[in-house]
């Protein structure tokens, strides 16, 4: 009988969701800014979990690594921060999580996978983080239980929708095949989405907290995801038609799915799936992910399916499907302008 807990760090809360013989056994929330400030009430949390595998924090991704053997290159590759520092926190969080001696492990991100296509990683980064991966595990386990279909025939996209980023992952014959990563979306609630090149050639200093910013909630100030609707003009506009277009991006990487899924915080504001769903049904079917929780996120019920197969618990052929386990490489491969060596050299992995 397998415990496998899985955590996924965003940038409002930190999700902790737990399951034990496939069933939740654990499912809670804790505020970003409270992990920040102190990250033992997370580290507390994964010791009284008694979990035989963890999924931890594990931004932008490593190939399947125990926390007691990544180094600082590794930190460096998981967060890439900008000027040593990380938006939400997460270096500090991970540098106190080495303390606990636990059995945890950090998930690989979309461009880690052997089943994306290299010739869709060329000077691209974010494909999808970590997280995106994980909430695409526990929709890719959902998909074929809707449609009563092995593994091998899941076909779907997946747009997620969260309080900053959107992001969306395509699976074909049981595999991620592409995805495009928040910040390689149109707008998001939070943040700006895709940087035109001549705006960032105009910002001077660029710092990474730039990319949280710019989205809907700076455009209508105070805004909250569950008052947003179409009264909202051309913000609603940009934001629906936003998502739109990056779907009609993965049409290419997915040509036939059988639905396409709705996962995140936003899924869940009526107005907005209401609106999603009229415009996205030409496509294919279109369903708001179930999940297994009451208050985690998909991605850290996702990251909890993960550990589970890993572990060679109940979800051991899932993640045998999806080749997870086979991940392998660096984030920054791929890259083909001038400055990647120098980026490199700069942040320490020259």
């Amino acid at each position: 009988m397998v415990k496998a807990v899985g955590v996924d760090p965003g940038s409002y809360t930190f999700d902790i969701f737990g399951i034990e013989d496939g069933k939740p056994y654990l499912d809670l929330s804790i505020s970003t800014e409270e992990v920040n400030r102190n990250p033992e009430v997370l580290l507390n949390v994964l010791v009284r979990s008694k979990a035989d595998f963890i999924i931890g924090p594990s931004g932008y991704g490593l190939p399947l690594k125990r926390i007691d053997e990544i180094d600082e290159k590794d930190s460096i590759l998981l967060t890439l921060p900008s000027k040593k520092k990380s938006p939400i926190g997460l270096r500090k969080v991970l540098e106190f999580l080495k303390k606990g001696k636990l059995n945890l492990y950090f998930s690989p991100s979309v461009k880690h996978l052997t089943t994306v296509p290299e010739h869709r990683k060329i000077n691209r980064i974010d494909l999808g983080t970590a997280d995106k991966l994980c909430s695409s595990i526990l929709a890719c386990y959902e998909h074929t239980k809707f449609f009563n279909i092995g593994y091998e025939e899941a076909s779907f996209i997946m747009v997620e929708m969260g309080y900053s980023f959107n992001a969306l992952i395509g699976i074909d014959k049981g595999e991620i095949v592409d995805g495009i990563g928040g910040t390689l979306t149109h707008l998001g609630f939070s943040s700006l989405g895709c940087l035109d090149g001549e705006l960032a050639c105009l910002i001077e200093n660029f710092d990474k907290s730039l990319i949280f910013q710019g989205g809907v909630r700076y455009i209508k100030e105070s805004l909250k995801p569950e008052d947003f609707n179409e009264s909202h003009g051309i913000v609603w506009e940009a934001f629906m038609e936003g998502i739109e277009k990056d779907l009609a991006q993965l049409l290419v990487s997915v040509k036939e799915p059988k639905e396409i899924i709705l996962v995140g915080r936003l899924a869940r504001v009526e107005s907005i799936y209401d609106e999603l769903k009229k415009r996205l049904s030409k496509y294919s079917k279109v369903r708001k992910l179930e999940g297994l929780a009451k208050v985690a996120k998909e991605a850290a019920q996702g990251a909890a399916l993960l550990a589970d197969g890993l572990a060679n618990g109940q979800f051991k052929s899932l993640i045998d499907a999806m080749k997870i386990k086979e991940a392998k490489g660096s984030i920054l491969d791929y890259l083909y302008i001038k400055e990647a060596k120098e980026i490199r050299k700069r942040l320490g992995l020259e």
